[in-house]
């Protein structure tokens, strides 16, 4: 029993002072890359991961060193290595998407930002850019579910009723699409552009009546609206 303690202790003890070191060289590292010493800076992130090869942070802080110094290849590895070691960790995961976008990889991007979204659910920025990206796979039933997302944050607003809309369209579900710039005008009853808006819409799918229908009623709120008449001298 007193050899299991001893053994047991000894582990800790040797735990505790990897960590000391670990914390030490990842600070000095940081140093050194504050002072623009990036040489120096990469041989002391290295010098952890030999004391740690596991350690996500400095995996993750090597890697961005690397990219700095145009060693993509390389940089993206060790960023992969620390996602994968620490996979709940946004901080590692946003750069991670963001050098895949600028690269043209939606693809790969497209599963960490679903992940990202996941852990920070009241990032609005990630679940456009997701949304985004959704439409360009043609994935658009999951796109309309991101802006519903969106909406739950950000309230209604005409820019997303209107990717809704556009989205419906595309699926061949003009009811859907009309009942969403049906819910923004029920939304702001007051704002006649949108009715406008929708009117114009019914006139781009050649329901003429419908479209007219809604002028009308426009008109009988607010004769004068800009947007309406320019919107009737189309239709004529």
């Amino acid at each position: 029993m007193r050899k299991l303690f001893v053994v047991l202790l000894l582990m800790v003890c040797r735990f505790v002072v990897a960590q000391s070191r670990l914390d030490y060289f990842m600070t000095e590292a940081a140093k050194s890359s504050m002072q623009g010493q990036w040489t120096k800076a990469a041989d002391l992130y290295s010098h952890c991961l030999e004391i740690d090869s596991c350690s996500p942070e400095a995996l993750f802080q090597l890697g961005r060193l690397q990219l700095y110094l145009r060693r993509d290849s390389i940089g993206l590895e060790y960023i992969y290595k620390a996602v994968e070691l620490d996979p709940k960790n946004s901080y590692y995961m946003e750069p991670l998407a963001a050098i895949l976008l600028r690269q043209g990889c939606e693809e790969e991007a497209l599963p960490l930002l679903e992940r990202i979204s996941e852990l920070e659910t009241k990032r609005s920025d990630v679940l456009s850019h997701l949304a985004n990206l959704y439409s360009k796979a043609d994935r658009l039933e999951e796109a309309i579910q991101t802006y519903d997302r969106l909406e739950l944050l950000e309230g209604k607003l005409a820019q997303l009723s209107m990717q809704k809309f556009s989205l419906y369209m595309q699926l061949g579900d003009s009811v859907r699409a009309f009942a969403e710039l049906q819910s923004l005008c029920d939304e702001y009853p007051a704002e006649m552009s949108y009715r406008v808006e929708m009117g114009y819409c019914y006139q781009q799918i050649g329901d003429y009546d419908t479209a007219m229908e809604v002028y009308n009623q426009v008109k009988s709120i607010e004769p004068t609206n800009v947007d309406l008449q320019m919107a009737m001298l189309d239709l004529y």
